[in-house]
């Protein structure tokens, strides 16, 4: 058991570091590792969600490619801008966002989820909330030892 004063000061010490701007820094500090967790989810999402058949042959929002066929890259992935959106996360204050003003961006995290719910899809989103918690608590991890 750690004695009162010990612990008191401790938590004071703590309470010093958890600044918002302190907590900005770690975050800041944790973009590549998120940016690169993001981007392979993002792509094992496209190499293991297949198209629905209806949609398979259909102009892809670009209008350059058509779904499954060649030249596709695969599920999801047809805006560089989507891709980029939904893998470069923006860090302000004590928060990180992913997002993309694209309505094509909600839409295929839609139907991901709908896919998923009835079994024909590995992932439910785009997103891996609990992998990014870790790289977020090992960043601010590491930059308390640091500091």
């Amino acid at each position: 058991m750690i004695p009162p004063a010990q612990y008191n000061d401790i938590v004071n010490y703590l309470q010093s570091l958890a600044t918002p701007q302190w907590i900005e820094a770690a975050l800041k500090d944790a973009v590549p590792e998120l940016e690169q967790a993001s981007a392979e989810r993002y792509l094992a999402v496209s190499r293991t969600t297949e198209y629905s058949t209806s949609y398979i042959g259909q102009l892809k929002p670009s209008g350059t490619v058509r779904a499954a066929a060649g030249g596709d890259p695969g599920y999801a992935l047809d805006k560089l801008r989507l891709f980029g959106d939904l893998t470069s996360p923006d860090v302000e204050k004590t928060t990180v966002a992913f997002g993309s003003d694209l309505t094509y961006a909600a839409a295929q995290e839609r139907l991901l989820s709908d896919k998923a719910a009835s079994g024909n899809a590995q992932y439910s989103s785009f997103f891996d909330d609990e992998g990014y918690a870790d790289v977020i608590l090992s960043s601010i991890g590491e930059n308390f030892e640091d500091g």
